[in-house]
């Protein structure tokens, strides 16, 4: 393999054959000014390294070293040479790097999760449209799923990537988490809602009103969650509890209560619900294990970031 210590591929110079070995050597020797340091580095003989260094100063018809019984030092074509050999060395372990990666990603297939009832039919075409320009060799998958069954599906390795909005009581060790942007909450409620027609509301004006959550935590948690966010409102909410978002819809239709949602929601254009924007924001992240963690994970998520960014500027 070139530029490696068993590397024996030839390089074609003016006709002549130089090995790669030689150029090992020579890199070395211009570093040490020592042959026998430069030989107990490669564990051969000082008199082979010398030899080598003779063939390598012939094919390239040039004296690289000024020797005497004293000293070694570079001529200046030797300064020269070292120069661009030492470049075109990492020039050829950085393609070998990237070829590495190409091969390693060819045909892969990236599995992200988002949110289910996220609408994201304003970023997913552009972002994939990107990716794919971008990252030709990688296959994405986009999946949906509720908090609980993403949790679950990342913690298992099911999926390599999770877009979500995370709790940090629930960010797990073996995590890793980066912001992506932050979206705002919506507080829903039925359109025949006394306040239906009414325009410059805050959330104090349904203060009274039951406030529809569902778990996929304890029933506890949910309540406890929906508390901190209103404390700052100056009031403890009625809560009513059901099993799922589309529960929490119908309830809202029905004018069983009122309902925070952020603002990725795909009900928003439901002609039955009206919504307000409050200040309250949340912090959409994405979430990978550890273990898992990966360039190609990295430039999706880049790339993720992007997108909204463009889409929000």
């Amino acid at each position: 393999m070139p530029f490696t210590l068993t590397g024996v591929i030839s390089i074609m110079i003016k006709g002549g054959r130089m090995k790669s070995i030689q150029i090992l050597y020579f890199l070395d020797l211009a570093k040490t000014l020592n042959f026998t340091e430069t030989a107990n580095r490669f564990y051969i003989s000082q008199p082979a390294v010398s030899k080598q260094i003779l063939a390598l100063e012939q094919e390239l018809n040039t004296k690289l070293f000024e020797r005497n019984r004293k000293s070694v030092a570079l001529t200046h074509a030797g300064v020269l040479y070292f120069d661009f050999f030492s470049q075109s060395k990492e020039a050829f372990e950085a393609l070998q790097q990237e070829v590495s990666r190409f091969s390693e990603n060819k045909n892969k297939t990236l599995t992200i999760s988002f949110l289910m009832a996220w609408n994201l039919s304003a970023i997913f075409p552009k972002l994939v449209k990107t990716y794919k320009e971008n990252f030709p060799h990688i296959n994405l998958v986009l999946e949906n799923h509720t908090f609980n069954t993403l949790d679950d599906r990342l913690s298992r390795g099911d999926i390599d990537l999770a877009i979500t909005l995370t709790q940090k009581d629930r960010l797990k060790m073996e995590y890793i988490t980066q912001d992506i942007t932050t979206i705002k909450s919506l507080l829903f409620y039925s359109k025949d809602h006394p306040l239906g027609d009414k325009t410059a509301l805050t959330v104090q004006d349904f203060k009274n009103e039951n406030f529809i959550i569902y778990t996929d935590q304890t029933e506890q948690y949910s309540r406890n969650l929906i508390k901190s966010i209103l404390a700052p409102y100056g009031f403890v909410p009625k809560t009513i509890v059901v099993s799922s978002v589309e529960a929490m819809i119908l309830a809202v239709e029905a004018g069983q209560g009122v309902a925070f949602f952020d603002e990725w929601i795909r009900y928003k254009s439901n002609p039955n619900l009206n919504y307000m924007t409050t200040q309250m924001t949340r912090d959409v992240k994405a979430i990978w294990l550890k273990k898992n963690d990966s360039e190609t994970i990295r430039n999706f998520v880049k790339t993720f970031e992007t997108i909204v960014d463009d889409i929000k500027a």
